[in-house]
């Protein structure tokens, strides 16, 4: 009887984590129109790039044009979840989209051991499986971790690599030091962000063993961050060069004004409501608070690796709720300490108080998983895909373009296989307002400017285009239109 009792909770962490796999395949191969299409649909494209030149090693042509087009677009990281999947499509003998989405869920619930293996540092093994099917199952993670972007792979990876520093501090052992550095490297190279957490992480395990002192003196110390900084400093700084410091003094220093506005916080608190609710969130401060003190060092860590996230993208932190991904496991083990309470309240009740309890947890469990999988399955994307497809098919072919389109003209290049160049819509004028960088040029100078060696001007985005009145005016005084279904054009080679 000792037997099964022990490995039960293995068990049930094994079920957990099949559970967590079976609800992200639901409605698999829809097209990924749910959450953010413009960054799902930049890594497809840059998957579709490389698995090209995988097929063709020897065409320079379309396929590589099209992976440095998507750099320049915008692209910051290595390309490591995007390789992935083009290998994928190798490997099968085709581009699906979906694998993607195979590969982002299982990378995320692979971070649910970890997950575990901190949690039981700290805590009873029901309060970490408790961890875990709150990391697994919490809606928006749901959601979030089927996209394909870095960010849930970036998350997995602080995990691990946070895992294997807690395990070193334990240690302080070489082979433990190793493994520390080559995981936060990869976590690192993965998405840059993950060094916030794992700086503080880091931080904490070090001067909780080391003390300040003995820190600065310690071999080991010095090799965890020598292998953690390895990679990224040669990508990032070596390969990249100018343009990371460019994307720091873009995307922060010029957004540091926001922590002036008060309504920068209002807007926060709103995200993370949508994200996490406050309650929730509430709770988990609480519960750092409750937490031992090896828990509470680590738990405080983590969440100011968060915070100093928001200090470095304080636009991001307002606009794009992925940037708060890493909250979703922060707060599974910031409500551990909840758990514990719970278990040890439950062990002393019995009967009906019991069956009671048990009751209330499993719906509240299965509701938001219901919930979730009830929306994945209620709306089709596919008819969208289609009708991008159709309009590549409308659309000449006799010259470039650019335009007012939606989601910087990513579904038209991957369903409709052309390429536009995009034209700023309403919420990159207001980015470029908050940034103090409007255009003193008059119109014409500038349309001219940003037209030049175009042929067309598509517009997708009616709604953009009604906004910016003057560009409204010029293209209906000047140029000859052309409807089709969902889109206007205007040739740029033609007067009126």
């Amino acid at each position: 009887m000792e037997k099964p009792l022990k490995i039960a909770p293995t068990i049930f962490l094994l079920c957990l984590m099949l559970a967590g796999i079976a609800i992200r395949m639901v409605d698999l191969t829809d097209a990924p129109f749910d959450f953010h299409p413009d960054r799902q649909l930049y890594d497809g494209l840059l998957a579709r790039g490389l698995y090209q030149q995988m097929i063709q090693p020897g065409d320079g042509g379309s396929s590589l044009g099209t992976i440095q087009a998507l750099k320049d677009a915008g692209g910051f990281e290595p390309p490591i979840l995007p390789f992935l999947v083009a290998l994928t499509y190798r490997v099968v003998g085709g581009e699906h989209l979906w694998i993607a989405r195979i590969w982002t869920s299982l990378l995320w619930v692979l971070g649910g051991l970890p997950l575990y293996w901190l949690a039981k540092r700290f805590f009873s093994k029901p309060a970490a499986l408790f961890a875990v099917a709150f990391y697994l199952f919490q809606p928006f993670g749901i959601t979030a971790s089927r996209s394909f972007q870095p960010d849930p792979f970036m998350v997995a990876m602080i995990l691990w690599a946070g895992w294997a520093l807690v395990r070193w501090g334990e240690s302080l052992n070489w082979r433990d030091a190793i493994l520390a550095g080559i995981l936060c490297n990869l976590a690192l190279l993965v998405k840059l962000p993950a060094a916030l957490a794992l700086i503080c992480i880091g931080l904490a395990v070090v001067l909780a063993r080391l003390g300040i002192k003995r820190l600065w003196r310690h071999p080991q110390v010095w090799a965890v961050a020598a292998l953690a900084a390895l990679g990224p400093a040669v990508y990032y700084f070596l390969w990249r060069g100018a343009g990371s410091g460019n994307y720091f003094s873009f995307w922060t220093l010029s957004f540091l004004k926001l922590f002036a506005q008060p309504s920068f916080y209002g807007d926060w608190l709103q995200m993370l409501d949508g994200i996490l609710g406050l309650v929730v969130l509430a709770l988990g401060l609480i519960g750092v608070a409750l937490a031992r003190p090896a828990a509470r060092r680590f738990l405080t860590a983590f969440w100011l690796g968060y915070l100093a996230h928001t200090l470095v993208f304080p636009y991001q932190t307002v606009t794009h709720d992925y940037y708060h991904l890493q909250i979703v496991p922060l707060a599974a083990l910031s409500l551990a300490p909840h758990a514990e309470l719970v278990v040890e309240r439950a062990r002393q009740i019995k009967g009906w108080q019991r069956l009671a309890l048990a009751g209330v947890l499993v719906v509240a469990a299965a509701y938001p998983l219901w919930s979730t999988a009830r929306v994945m399955q209620y709306y089709d994307y596919r008819p969208e895909a289609d009708g991008w497809e159709r309009m590549g098919q409308e659309l000449p072919r006799d010259g470039s373009m650019i335009g007012l389109v939606h989601d910087y003209g990513f579904p038209l290049a991957y369903y409709g296989g052309i390429s536009v160049s995009t034209w700023p819509a309403q919420i990159d004028l207001d980015l470029q307002a908050l940034r103090g960088s409007i255009s003193t040029e008059s119109f014409e100078m500038e349309f001219n400017q940003r037209t030049a060696g175009f042929r067309y001007f598509l517009v997708t985005l009616t709604g953009d285009l009604d906004a910016q009145p003057e560009l409204k005016t010029w293209l209906l005084d000047h140029y000859p239109l052309q409807s089709g279904d969902g889109f206007s054009l205007f040739d740029l080679a033609g007067s009126k």
